[in-house]
Protein backbone atom coordinates (compact mmCIF):
# COMPACT_ATOMS: atom_id res chain seq x y z
CA UNK A 1 0.00 0.00 0.00
CA UNK A 2 3.06 2.69 0.96
CA UNK A 3 4.89 1.68 -2.01
CA UNK A 4 1.61 2.14 -4.44
CA UNK A 5 0.79 5.46 -2.68
CA UNK A 6 4.83 6.40 -3.38
CA UNK A 7 4.72 5.48 -6.67
CA UNK A 8 1.11 7.88 -7.29
CA UNK A 9 3.21 10.81 -5.35
CA UNK A 10 6.04 10.61 -7.32
CA UNK A 11 4.21 10.34 -11.04
CA UNK A 12 1.91 13.52 -9.68
CA UNK A 13 4.86 15.36 -8.94
CA UNK A 14 6.37 14.69 -12.45
CA UNK A 15 2.95 15.77 -13.63
CA UNK A 16 3.26 18.85 -11.98
CA UNK A 17 6.79 20.02 -13.24
CA UNK A 18 6.35 18.65 -16.89
CA UNK A 19 2.77 21.67 -16.33
CA UNK A 20 5.23 23.63 -15.22
CA UNK A 21 7.57 22.97 -18.31
CA UNK A 22 4.97 23.15 -20.53
CA UNK A 23 3.91 27.18 -19.25
CA UNK A 24 7.93 28.30 -19.09
CA UNK A 25 7.59 27.30 -22.66
CA UNK A 26 4.94 29.25 -23.82
CA UNK A 27 5.88 32.27 -21.61
CA UNK A 28 9.29 31.73 -23.00
CA UNK A 29 8.27 32.02 -26.42
CA UNK A 30 5.16 34.28 -25.91
CA UNK A 31 7.40 37.07 -27.61
CA UNK A 32 6.39 35.77 -31.27
CA UNK A 33 2.97 36.07 -30.53
CA UNK A 34 1.74 39.54 -32.54
CA UNK A 35 0.09 41.25 -29.28
CA UNK A 36 -2.63 43.11 -31.59
CA UNK A 37 -3.85 39.97 -32.40
CA UNK A 38 -3.28 38.08 -28.90
CA UNK A 39 -3.20 40.91 -26.42
CA UNK A 40 -3.51 38.95 -23.30
CA UNK A 41 -1.33 35.73 -24.30
CA UNK A 42 1.48 38.15 -24.97
CA UNK A 43 1.48 39.08 -21.80
CA UNK A 44 3.11 35.52 -20.41
CA UNK A 45 6.40 36.61 -21.06
CA UNK A 46 6.26 38.25 -18.12
CA UNK A 47 5.30 35.50 -15.79
CA UNK A 48 8.70 33.90 -17.43
CA UNK A 49 10.95 34.14 -13.99
CA UNK A 50 8.35 32.64 -11.63
CA UNK A 51 7.75 29.22 -14.12
CA UNK A 52 11.89 29.45 -14.61
CA UNK A 53 12.47 29.40 -10.70
CA UNK A 54 9.54 26.36 -10.52
CA UNK A 55 11.86 24.30 -12.55
CA UNK A 56 14.68 24.97 -10.70
CA UNK A 57 12.91 23.96 -7.41
CA UNK A 58 11.66 20.41 -9.31
CA UNK A 59 15.62 20.16 -10.20
CA UNK A 60 16.34 20.21 -6.99
CA UNK A 61 13.83 18.09 -5.51
CA UNK A 62 14.47 15.48 -7.61
CA UNK A 63 18.27 15.70 -7.28
CA UNK A 64 17.81 15.04 -3.12
CA UNK A 65 14.58 12.77 -3.81
CA UNK A 66 14.62 10.91 -6.49
CA UNK A 67 17.87 11.12 -8.92
CA UNK A 68 16.79 9.30 -12.15
CA UNK A 69 13.95 12.21 -12.48
CA UNK A 70 16.11 15.15 -12.84
CA UNK A 71 15.93 14.19 -16.78
CA UNK A 72 12.45 16.19 -16.76
CA UNK A 73 13.40 19.61 -15.29
CA UNK A 74 16.94 18.89 -17.36
CA UNK A 75 15.18 18.37 -20.51
CA UNK A 76 12.61 21.31 -19.80
CA UNK A 77 15.78 23.84 -19.67
CA UNK A 78 17.17 22.27 -22.81
CA UNK A 79 13.90 23.20 -24.74
CA UNK A 80 13.66 26.95 -22.81
CA UNK A 81 17.33 27.37 -23.88
CA UNK A 82 16.87 30.17 -26.31
CA UNK A 83 14.38 32.45 -23.59
CA UNK A 84 16.30 31.09 -20.44
CA UNK A 85 19.71 32.55 -22.27
CA UNK A 86 18.26 36.04 -23.24
CA UNK A 87 16.38 36.57 -19.65
CA UNK A 88 19.37 35.15 -17.75
CA UNK A 89 22.74 34.76 -19.69
CA UNK A 90 25.81 33.32 -18.57
CA UNK A 91 29.08 34.95 -19.84
CA UNK A 92 32.53 35.45 -20.05
CA UNK A 93 33.53 38.96 -18.59
CA UNK A 94 36.20 40.59 -21.24
CA UNK A 95 38.17 43.25 -20.09
CA UNK A 96 36.98 46.63 -21.18
CA UNK A 97 40.54 48.02 -21.20
CA UNK A 98 40.53 47.56 -25.11
CA UNK A 99 36.92 49.10 -25.95
CA UNK A 100 36.43 51.73 -28.24
CA UNK A 101 32.84 52.23 -27.35
CA UNK A 102 31.44 52.74 -23.95
CA UNK A 103 27.51 53.39 -24.17
CA UNK A 104 24.95 54.36 -21.60
CA UNK A 105 21.35 53.94 -21.11
CA UNK A 106 19.56 55.24 -17.83
CA UNK A 107 15.60 55.88 -17.76
CA UNK A 108 15.99 58.89 -15.40
CA UNK A 109 12.58 59.22 -13.75
CA UNK A 110 13.07 63.26 -14.44
CA UNK A 111 16.39 63.09 -12.67
CA UNK A 112 14.77 61.52 -9.79
CA UNK A 113 12.37 65.31 -9.14
CA UNK A 114 13.37 68.64 -10.30
CA UNK A 115 13.88 69.59 -6.29
CA UNK A 116 17.21 67.45 -6.87
CA UNK A 117 17.85 68.40 -10.27
CA UNK A 118 18.58 72.19 -8.88
CA UNK A 119 20.82 70.99 -6.60
CA UNK A 120 24.52 68.42 -6.39
CA UNK A 121 21.70 65.85 -8.35
CA UNK A 122 22.97 61.78 -7.74
CA UNK A 123 21.90 61.00 -11.57
CA UNK A 124 23.42 63.57 -13.00
CA UNK A 125 26.56 62.65 -10.89
CA UNK A 126 26.35 59.04 -11.91
CA UNK A 127 26.48 59.94 -15.34
CA UNK A 128 29.65 62.25 -15.32
CA UNK A 129 31.81 59.40 -13.21
CA UNK A 130 30.60 56.83 -16.17
CA UNK A 131 31.87 59.09 -18.44
CA UNK A 132 30.66 56.94 -21.31
CA UNK A 133 31.05 57.78 -25.12
CA UNK A 134 27.24 57.99 -25.60
CA UNK A 135 24.54 58.23 -23.14
CA UNK A 136 20.74 57.71 -24.48
CA UNK A 137 18.42 59.12 -21.50
CA UNK A 138 14.65 58.44 -21.32
CA UNK A 139 12.45 60.05 -19.17
CA UNK A 140 14.82 63.24 -19.51
CA UNK A 141 12.41 66.08 -19.43
CA UNK A 142 12.67 69.16 -17.58
CA UNK A 143 12.68 72.80 -17.36
CA UNK A 144 15.21 75.84 -18.10
CA UNK A 145 16.04 76.04 -14.52
CA UNK A 146 17.03 72.08 -14.85
CA UNK A 147 18.55 72.47 -18.27
CA UNK A 148 20.76 74.62 -16.88
CA UNK A 149 21.69 71.86 -14.09
CA UNK A 150 22.42 69.48 -16.38
CA UNK A 151 24.56 71.99 -18.74
CA UNK A 152 26.50 73.14 -15.80
CA UNK A 153 27.75 69.38 -15.14
CA UNK A 154 27.74 68.34 -18.40
CA UNK A 155 28.22 70.55 -20.67
CA UNK A 156 32.30 70.69 -20.87
CA UNK A 157 32.57 66.62 -20.98
CA UNK A 158 29.18 66.03 -23.45
CA UNK A 159 29.72 68.64 -26.14
CA UNK A 160 26.92 67.56 -28.50
CA UNK A 161 23.23 66.92 -27.04
CA UNK A 162 20.22 66.73 -28.28
CA UNK A 163 16.39 65.90 -27.19
CA UNK A 164 13.24 64.72 -28.97
CA UNK A 165 9.83 64.53 -27.36
CA UNK A 166 6.44 63.62 -28.81
CA UNK A 167 4.24 66.91 -27.84
CA UNK A 168 4.29 68.44 -24.64
CA UNK A 169 5.10 64.53 -23.12
CA UNK A 170 7.60 62.33 -23.34
CA UNK A 171 11.89 63.26 -23.25
CA UNK A 172 14.38 61.73 -24.33
CA UNK A 173 17.60 63.03 -24.90
CA UNK A 174 21.41 61.96 -26.38
CA UNK A 175 24.58 62.84 -24.74
CA UNK A 176 27.58 62.35 -27.05
CA UNK A 177 31.46 63.10 -26.96
CA UNK A 178 31.01 63.04 -31.15
CA UNK A 179 29.40 65.58 -33.30
CA UNK A 180 25.68 65.04 -34.33
CA UNK A 181 25.24 64.94 -37.70
CA UNK A 182 21.65 64.54 -38.77
CA UNK A 183 18.49 64.12 -36.40
CA UNK A 184 16.16 61.12 -37.74
CA UNK A 185 12.23 61.70 -36.28
CA UNK A 186 10.86 57.93 -35.89
CA UNK A 187 6.24 58.56 -36.02
CA UNK A 188 4.20 56.95 -33.92
CA UNK A 189 0.78 56.21 -35.49
CA UNK A 190 -0.99 56.48 -32.27
CA UNK A 191 -1.11 59.56 -29.79
CA UNK A 192 1.53 58.72 -26.97
CA UNK A 193 3.46 60.46 -24.49
CA UNK A 194 6.23 57.96 -25.39
CA UNK A 195 9.15 58.71 -28.48
CA UNK A 196 11.34 57.16 -30.18
CA UNK A 197 14.42 58.98 -32.06
CA UNK A 198 17.72 58.19 -33.81
CA UNK A 199 21.09 60.56 -34.79
CA UNK A 200 23.74 59.88 -36.68
CA UNK A 201 26.89 60.40 -35.02
CA UNK A 202 30.26 61.16 -36.63
CA UNK A 203 32.69 59.52 -34.78
CA UNK A 204 35.82 60.28 -37.46
CA UNK A 205 36.05 56.73 -39.04
CA UNK A 206 32.74 56.39 -39.30
CA UNK A 207 29.31 56.92 -38.75
CA UNK A 208 27.11 55.21 -36.33
CA UNK A 209 23.16 55.45 -36.41
CA UNK A 210 22.26 55.65 -32.49
CA UNK A 211 18.20 55.34 -31.58
CA UNK A 212 16.96 56.16 -28.24
CA UNK A 213 13.57 54.93 -27.36
CA UNK A 214 10.99 54.90 -24.43
CA UNK A 215 8.13 52.15 -25.81
CA UNK A 216 4.63 52.38 -24.48
CA UNK A 217 4.29 52.29 -20.28
CA UNK A 218 1.72 50.35 -18.77
CA UNK A 219 0.73 53.12 -16.77
CA UNK A 220 -0.35 50.63 -13.71
CA UNK A 221 -0.74 52.42 -10.45
CA UNK A 222 0.93 51.86 -7.13
CA UNK A 223 -2.39 49.56 -6.33
CA UNK A 224 -2.40 47.62 -9.94
CA UNK A 225 1.47 47.04 -9.34
CA UNK A 226 1.10 45.08 -6.03
CA UNK A 227 -1.86 43.17 -7.52
CA UNK A 228 0.65 42.32 -10.05
CA UNK A 229 3.39 41.53 -7.93
CA UNK A 230 0.41 38.90 -6.13
CA UNK A 231 -0.20 37.86 -10.09
CA UNK A 232 3.02 37.05 -10.22
CA UNK A 233 3.19 34.68 -7.06
CA UNK A 234 0.50 32.99 -7.85
CA UNK A 235 -1.78 34.66 -5.05
CA UNK A 236 -5.35 34.68 -6.74
CA UNK A 237 -7.19 33.45 -4.14
CA UNK A 238 -10.26 35.48 -3.61
CA UNK A 239 -12.51 36.20 -6.66
CA UNK A 240 -11.85 40.13 -6.32
CA UNK A 241 -8.13 39.43 -6.63
CA UNK A 242 -9.30 37.09 -10.23
CA UNK A 243 -11.21 39.71 -11.34
CA UNK A 244 -8.50 42.16 -10.85
CA UNK A 245 -6.04 40.14 -12.06
CA UNK A 246 -8.11 39.64 -15.37
CA UNK A 247 -8.40 43.56 -15.41
CA UNK A 248 -4.88 43.86 -15.29
CA UNK A 249 -4.19 41.22 -17.91
CA UNK A 250 -6.43 43.45 -20.10
CA UNK A 251 -4.14 46.54 -19.70
CA UNK A 252 -1.09 45.04 -20.05
CA UNK A 253 -2.07 43.83 -23.33
CA UNK A 254 -3.80 46.84 -24.48
CA UNK A 255 -0.18 48.16 -24.10
CA UNK A 256 1.64 45.19 -25.37
CA UNK A 257 -0.55 46.04 -28.65
CA UNK A 258 0.26 49.93 -28.44
CA UNK A 259 3.96 49.08 -28.40
CA UNK A 260 3.87 46.70 -31.30
CA UNK A 261 2.91 49.32 -33.37
CA UNK A 262 5.65 51.95 -32.32
CA UNK A 263 8.27 49.18 -32.23
CA UNK A 264 7.34 48.50 -36.01
CA UNK A 265 8.43 52.11 -36.56
CA UNK A 266 11.53 51.81 -34.96
CA UNK A 267 12.38 48.35 -36.82
CA UNK A 268 11.32 50.61 -40.26
CA UNK A 269 14.01 52.73 -39.89
CA UNK A 270 16.68 49.82 -38.99
CA UNK A 271 15.49 47.99 -41.85
CA UNK A 272 16.26 51.71 -43.69
CA UNK A 273 19.77 51.78 -42.32
CA UNK A 274 20.71 47.96 -43.22
CA UNK A 275 24.07 47.33 -42.79
CA UNK A 276 24.64 50.42 -41.20
CA UNK A 277 27.12 50.75 -38.00
CA UNK A 278 24.25 51.49 -35.35
CA UNK A 279 23.23 51.26 -31.42
CA UNK A 280 19.97 51.29 -30.18
CA UNK A 281 18.98 52.33 -26.15
CA UNK A 282 15.95 52.42 -24.36
CA UNK A 283 12.93 51.42 -21.84
CA UNK A 284 11.10 49.17 -23.91
CA UNK A 285 8.92 48.83 -20.81
CA UNK A 286 8.26 44.90 -21.34
CA UNK A 287 10.08 41.52 -21.12
CA UNK A 288 13.18 40.70 -23.13
CA UNK A 289 11.24 37.41 -24.26
CA UNK A 290 8.36 40.55 -25.10
CA UNK A 291 7.43 41.27 -28.55
CA UNK A 292 9.35 44.40 -29.11
CA UNK A 293 12.70 42.65 -27.89
CA UNK A 294 12.34 40.33 -30.31
CA UNK A 295 11.34 42.07 -32.99
CA UNK A 296 14.64 44.72 -32.42
CA UNK A 297 16.32 41.61 -32.12
CA UNK A 298 16.07 40.42 -35.31
CA UNK A 299 18.23 43.01 -36.41
CA UNK A 300 20.65 43.81 -33.91
CA UNK A 301 22.33 41.81 -31.10
CA UNK A 302 21.29 42.62 -27.48
CA UNK A 303 24.34 43.29 -25.86
CA UNK A 304 23.02 42.34 -22.19
CA UNK A 305 22.77 38.33 -24.00
CA UNK A 306 26.11 38.37 -25.08
CA UNK A 307 27.87 40.34 -22.56
CA UNK A 308 26.17 40.42 -19.34
CA UNK A 309 25.37 38.07 -16.74
CA UNK A 310 21.96 37.04 -14.77
CA UNK A 311 18.53 38.51 -15.37
CA UNK A 312 19.49 41.94 -15.13
CA UNK A 313 16.71 43.24 -13.80
CA UNK A 314 16.49 47.30 -14.28
CA UNK A 315 13.29 48.07 -13.01
CA UNK A 316 13.24 48.52 -9.14
CA UNK A 317 9.81 48.39 -8.13
CA UNK A 318 6.97 46.39 -7.27
CA UNK A 319 7.24 42.62 -8.67
CA UNK A 320 8.32 43.25 -12.51
CA UNK A 321 11.11 40.97 -12.34
CA UNK A 322 12.44 41.55 -15.67
CA UNK A 323 14.57 43.26 -17.86
CA UNK A 324 12.78 46.56 -19.48
CA UNK A 325 16.42 48.58 -20.39
CA UNK A 326 18.23 47.51 -23.10
CA UNK A 327 21.39 47.99 -25.37
CA UNK A 328 21.71 46.91 -28.54
CA UNK A 329 24.07 46.38 -31.58
CA UNK A 330 25.27 45.92 -35.12
CA UNK A 331 26.86 42.64 -35.91
CA UNK A 332 30.05 45.40 -36.45
CA UNK A 333 30.27 45.48 -32.57
CA UNK A 334 31.92 43.04 -30.34
CA UNK A 335 30.23 43.85 -26.63
CA UNK A 336 32.91 42.90 -23.91
CA UNK A 337 30.95 43.62 -20.59
CA UNK A 338 27.55 44.77 -19.86
CA UNK A 339 25.47 45.10 -16.84
CA UNK A 340 22.79 46.95 -14.79
CA UNK A 341 24.01 49.13 -12.08
CA UNK A 342 21.93 48.43 -8.99
CA UNK A 343 24.15 50.90 -7.52
CA UNK A 344 22.26 53.83 -7.75
CA UNK A 345 18.46 54.06 -7.01
CA UNK A 346 17.96 57.63 -7.14
CA UNK A 347 15.22 56.88 -10.69
CA UNK A 348 12.82 53.55 -10.43
CA UNK A 349 15.06 52.25 -13.03
CA UNK A 350 18.62 51.00 -12.58
CA UNK A 351 21.27 51.95 -15.61
CA UNK A 352 22.06 49.71 -18.07
CA UNK A 353 26.19 50.20 -19.35
CA UNK A 354 27.91 48.40 -21.96
CA UNK A 355 31.65 48.33 -23.49
CA UNK A 356 31.84 47.57 -27.31
CA UNK A 357 34.83 47.01 -29.32
CA UNK A 358 34.53 47.63 -33.05
CA UNK A 359 35.75 44.17 -34.94
CA UNK A 360 38.44 43.50 -37.40
CA UNK A 361 37.51 44.43 -40.71
CA UNK A 362 34.71 46.64 -40.14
Amino acid sequence: MMRRLKTVTVRTIAVVNICAIVLMLLSGYAGSLDPVEHPTLSCMSLFFPAFLLANLFFLVFWAIFRMRCVLIPFLGFVAAFVPVRTYAPLNVTHSTEGADLKVLSYNTWGFGGFDHLYTSNPILQYIKRQDADIVCLQEATTDDRGLQAVDSLLGKVYLYRDTARNGKNGGITILSKYPIVRKLHIRFDQPTGNVACAWLVDRGRDTLLVVNCHLQSIGLTEVEKEGFKQMVKGDLSTDSTRVEGRKLLTRLGTANAQRAGQVRAVTALLRKFRGKSAILCGDFNSSPLGYAHRQVEKRLNDCHTLAGNGPGISYHLNGFYVRIDNIFCSDDWLPLRCFVDNSISSSDHYPIVCWLKKKPNH
